[in-house]
């Protein structure tokens, strides 16, 4: 016969109610009522009481955890009940390793919400996922290849690459291709010039990155190494004033990496090059991070990190003290 208006009224004509001696009212989530019409009367009132609403969800693939405004209704495939939740909910699905949340609106129908067959949810592939997954399980040339894979025009490039570029510094030790995938972070017109700060620590990753690969060259290219271990120390001097926009529970981290990386690119491009100037920043870096940057760390990290630093310090004290001895030797005529 229709519907209620907004205000929960409705009119019949009375040709229609002539047709029946009942009329029902119903409402998705309601418990429907069946009233009995008598000529008499014109207008009718009722009141109809919440049910549970039926919740069937199915995905592909199974195994996903669902959520509607909020709660926990366990993984895929779903079939139980809830409180009537309205005329519309908020559902999330996912949790499924390599595969995308979803988050949609959904109308409750006079069904409840069926979401199953040809209407149950298909969760997309999330690449970075599935990588971090591979990798997990030591299927490392697989992780770089999905990875490598992601055309520069998704939007999940920027992050794949930054992913990359940890698998290769951190599992498969080449720098080189470490420092390449993230400088295609750092040198994007999205990311250059700080322009996005989710990408802060990638320049610290580049940097360090470009410091090992100066370890790796130094023996067979010298030059190529100091060119490395330069760069390094460059970028983590430009970055050193974006440090206050890191997240809070990364700045310590961060603030240490970047001052203990630039003091160590210093000090061994004064191995190298034996440079006086080289040598008198490395040792004001060394010193400052010794009195400053380390006492910042927690304190199962502090001691390893500040006796390491004392150690380069140490080498070029020794080192300053050995060339002022050599000065005051007296000249053989």
């Amino acid at each position: 016969l229709g519907f209620t208006d907004a205000t929960g009224h409705a009119s019949v004509s009375e040709i229609e109610l002539l047709k029946s001696s009942e009329i029902a009212v119903f409402s998705p989530g309601f418990l429907p009522k069946t009233m009995a019409m008598t000529p008499e009367s014109k207008t009718y009132t009722v009141a109809l009481n919440h049910v549970a609403t039926p919740i069937q969800i199915e995905s592909q693939p199974e195994g996903a955890l669902v959520k509607i405004n909020g709660r926990d209704l366990g993984r895929t495939p779903i079939d139980t009940e809830i409180p009537y939740p309205g005329a519309a909910v908020n559902i999330e699905i996912g949790g499924v390793d390599g595969f995308e949340f979803v988050t949609r609106t959904q109308s409750v129908g006079a069904r409840g919400i069926v979401l199953r067959g040809n209407t149950a949810i298909t969760l997309n592939r999330d690449p970075l996922q599935a990588a971090r997954a591979m990798a997990s399980e030591g299927k490392l040339t697989d992780a770089t290849q999905l990875l490598e894979g992601i055309p520069e025009s998704d939007n999940s490039y920027l992050l794949a690459q930054h992913q990359l570029g940890e698998l290769f510094l951190n599992n498969l030790k080449d720098p080189v291709k470490a420092a390449t995938a993230f400088h295609k972070v750092t040198s994007s017109p999205k990311v250059e010039n700080f322009s996005d700060k989710r990408f802060i620590g990638t320049f610290i990753n580049e940097a360090v990155a470009l410091f090992q690969a100066g370890e790796n060259a130094v023996a067979a290219d010298p030059n190529l190494a100091i060119s490395f271990w330069r760069q390094s120390e460059a970028i983590l001097k430009k970055t050193e004033a974006e440090l206050r926009f890191v997240p809070q529970a990364q700045y310590s981290q961060a603030v240490h990496t970047l001052n203990y990386y630039r003091a160590l690119a210093l000090h061994k491009t004064w191995t190298v090059t034996q440079n006086g100037d080289d040598q008198k920043s490395a040792m004001q870096y060394w010193k400052d991070y010794i009195q400053g940057t380390a006492l910042a760390l927690p304190q199962d990290q502090h001691y390893d990190w500040v006796k390491k630093a004392e150690g380069y310090f140490q080498q070029i004290q020794t080192a300053r003290k050995s060339l002022s001895r050599d000065s005051k030797a007296p000249v053989a005529m």
